[in-house]
């Protein structure tokens, strides 16, 4: 057991030390040998370090299927994964005191409905169907926070050790359902409004600091992008959005040329390569003729001066961010989650 640990140290440090070379010369992802991919491939995964050898085999799947599908976006389920955790969580109101990843209760309506979650019923059949049925006695609800916690690790982000216990609500007369309009809303389009609706639900509803809230934000808009046929905004943040970087806090702070974009009924119809949906507006580079974008949501962390001091904070050190992100991350996704203590939902 000792020599097991001890191994698992080492690995870890190794991963650790890889990771912030990665984060700070992004160049050498492309030239690492192929000795290295190979024993990082092979590496434990440390979010599930010292806990019940169960959930490193639940992890081990979760890492091999996010990269089973290159047709879909960007080649990764990871940024689907991370946002199903995300969103699962973000409904923690600590005034009612529910909500939160503890119930699974996104399988419900209102918030399966919620349309700040539409396109998530994909990824809960993904790892309904493809995880679950393996490994039938962890819960939803656990599976669905481990699955972001693999996708950020195996993607050069922070290792998040992972707390299970989270039970699934066997009905929905049996939970207490969220009520949909918890979930920050990128439809704001007045500069005072998003800025003071940013602080209502990462401050007021959720009790995060401002810092926490750029932290929260930068990291996961590091991931993914948004669809026309799902959100209504259109694009990615970032040109590498299945990988941590603060290449998103970069482009925020540095770049000038973000300009807002009406949307369009058919992109084809706009000058824009990446328009939303008509009625809804984004940012995007390039004097709105790129293919990066930011939500209002966003720009408020510029606009605002508290937001943006972290912001250019988070600009020059990559590494910060990672251990910033990496605690907030796991605080949103124990909300109403307690050690030792029941949770309402």
């Amino acid at each position: 057991m000792a020599q097991c640990l001890l191994c698992e140290r080492i690995f870890n440090r190794f991963r650790s030390i890889m990771q912030m070379m990665w984060l700070v010369f992004p160049n050498l992802q492309e030239r690492r040998p192929r000795a290295y991919f190979l024993i990082y491939s092979r590496m434990p995964l440390g979010c599930v370090a010292g806990i019940d050898p169960r959930y490193a085999a639940v992890a081990e799947d979760l890492k091999t299927f996010l990269t089973s599908d290159p047709s879909y976006d960007d080649g990764s389920y990871g940024p689907l994964f991370i946002r199903l955790a995300w969103h699962a969580s973000g409904t923690y109101d600590q005034t009612s005191r529910n909500g939160g990843s503890n119930g699974a209760t996104m399988r419900f309506a209102p918030e399966c409905t919620d349309g700040a979650n539409a396109g998530l019923d994909l990824a809960r059949k993904l790892l309904s169907d493809n995880i679950k049925p393996k490994h039938s006695w962890i819960s939803l609800a656990d599976l669905w926070i481990l699955a972001s916690y693999v996708a950020i690790e195996c993607s050069n982000g922070p290792v998040i050790p992972f707390r299970p216990g989270r039970t699934d609500v066997p009905s929905e007369k049996e939970a207490s359902i969220p009520p949909n309009g918890r979930l920050p809303d990128a439809a704001i389009y007045d500069k005072k409004n998003v800025i003071d609706h940013v602080r209502q639900v990462f401050t007021t509803q959720m009790g995060f600091s401002d810092q926490e809230t750029v932290a929260l934000i930068a990291g996961g808009h590091a991931y993914g992008r948004c669809h026309r046929d799902r959100s209504g905004f259109n694009g990615p943040w970032t040109n590498r959005p299945t990988s941590f970087t603060n290449i998103y806090c970069v482009r925020l702070s540095k770049d000038k040329s973000w300009t807002p974009v009406e949307g369009a009924a058919n992109v084809k119809q706009s000058k824009c390569p990446i328009a939303p949906i008509l009625g809804n507006k984004q940012y995007v580079n390039k004097g709105g003729e790129g293919d990066l974008m930011m939500l209002y949501t966003d720009m408020a962390l510029i606009w605002d001066l508290t937001f943006k001091s972290f912001i250019e904070q988070y600009a020059k050190d990559g590494g910060k961010l990672k251990d910033d992100f990496g605690a907030v991350f796991k605080k949103l996704t124990e909300l109403n989650f307690p050690v030792g203590g029941a949770s309402k939902i």
